[in-house]
């Protein structure tokens, strides 16, 4: 478990990378073998893969055993961030909505956290009700009060939350109903014309 890794896919080779000083290890370990999910960078695979160095990376991490159920090392598996996040970039929806992925621990996932940057943690907020029914809650961060959706993944256990300011939720049915006055008024002028005669 102390030996050296070994890359397939973007980087094919051997890792002079100890997986006991890597940052993963602990948490992942102490899971014994049930996964450990990371989002980081890794300057190694972005230059030999001539990507951003910037960019970032989500990774699976699990250790894996002999027949005899004594650890021998661990596999990691490692996607493009904003591919595994796509759609929670850029959602398709009608509405301006904010979406965070936490995983289980509470831990955030989406949107990264970047240095310096400061998010409303409604991990910490979901805890105290059941939020499956989009209660409103207050963002102190953007200061607004916001509708706010969670439900967690069958697939991965994510707890994916969901939320848009409470000003903004309605504001597409009125855009669409803005007409409906102005219609009105028009025909009862139309009317009013029609009956003068």
């Amino acid at each position: 478990m102390d030996g050296k890794g070994y890359g397939v896919g973007n980087y094919t080779g051997e890792l002079n990378i100890a997986p006991s000083t890597q940052p993963w290890y602990l948490p992942a370990k102490t899971l014994n073998g049930h996964r450990y999910l990371s989002a980081s960078q890794n300057y190694l695979l972005s230059r030999k893969s001539e990507t951003d160095t910037e960019r970032i990376y989500f990774s699976l991490y699990r250790m894996y055993f002999d027949n005899f159920h004594n650890p021998i090392g661990f596999v990691e598996v490692m996607k493009y961030y904003d591919t595994v996040f796509e759609t929670a970039q850029s959602p398709k929806s009608n509405y301006n909505v904010n979406i965070s992925v936490y995983d289980q621990s509470g831990n955030q996932l989406f949107p990264a956290a970047k240095e310096g940057a400061n998010f409303f943690n409604y991990y910490d907020v979901l805890e105290s009700g059941d939020y499956s029914r989009g209660d409103p809650i207050y963002n102190t961060v953007r200061r607004q009060q916001e509708y706010v959706y969670a439900t967690i993944s069958d697939y991965s256990d994510f707890v994916i939350v969901t939320s848009i300011r409470h000003s903004d939720f309605f504001l597409p049915i009125i855009n669409n109903l803005l007409w409906i006055p102005s219609l009105a008024l028009l025909l009862f002028c139309i009317c009013y014309l029609i009956a003068k005669k």
